[in-house]
């Protein structure tokens, strides 16, 4: 897996948080923070929301301590940690985000991991975003870290999020229609060093 970090003196650890309650509250030192809500057909988990939240911290080492100070008892949740910066879409620069798409994935093999990131950082990413209704991308590491007692959703090692401008579930399955058709053509190319069968899901209704 690439080294994490972006190579700034301090870095954007992502939380994500699955639950019930669309009351839940950021943590206290979160910066950025969105609470989505799931849209029908798109969500693999029982959880209806996802909560979306940023911490700067200076290392990986960090996060430890602050597992041990604030908790999600009736959630799940883990700690992600950029893989590179991320990708603003130069065909939708000026759109609002409304949602997220967000993939799990690792290389089917130790020996793909070299192509599967360059497919990612290089190919994928840039593909997608030149569809219709997707605004930026990210990737992340995951870190093992969780402020809640429940196992995470997967122990795959990447996180993928794509922001959308889409305000229904019927603009998202336009946009991602576009996405299918791509990849149907050959203009989306696509990698075997993919891991088969891993989760994905579509939030919007920003808040």
């Amino acid at each position: 897996m690439p080294t994490q970090g972006c190579n700034d003196e301090e870095m954007k650890a992502v939380l994500l948080v699955l639950t019930q309650d669309p009351s839940i509250p950021p943590l206290p030192a979160a910066g950025d923070a969105a609470l989505y809500t799931a849209f029908d057909g798109w969500n693999p988990f029982p959880e209806t929301h996802l909560l979306v939240q940023s911490c700067e911290v200076g290392s990986a080492s960090e996060l430890p301590a602050i597992a041990r100070q604030h908790h999600y008892p009736d959630a799940r949740s883990m700690f992600y940690l950029p893989i590179e910066l991320e990708l603003a879409s130069k065909a939708n620069p000026a759109s609002t985000p409304r949602g997220v798409f967000v993939t799990y994935n690792q290389p089917l093999t130790p020996a793909d991991a070299d192509e599967y990131h360059r497919w990612y950082s290089q190919q994928h990413l840039p593909d997608v975003l030149a569809c219709p209704g997707f605004i930026r991308a990210q990737r992340f590491g995951i870190s093992g870290v969780s402020l809640s007692p429940s196992p995470w959703v997967t122990t795959l090692e990447c996180m993928n999020i794509y922001e959308h401008s889409c305000e229904t579930v019927e603009e998202y399955n336009n946009a991602f229609a576009h996405v299918r058709a791509g990849i149907a053509s050959g203009k989306i190319g696509m990698t075997p060093t993919l891991t088969p069968g891993a989760p994905t899901s579509a939030y919007g209704h920003r808040k």
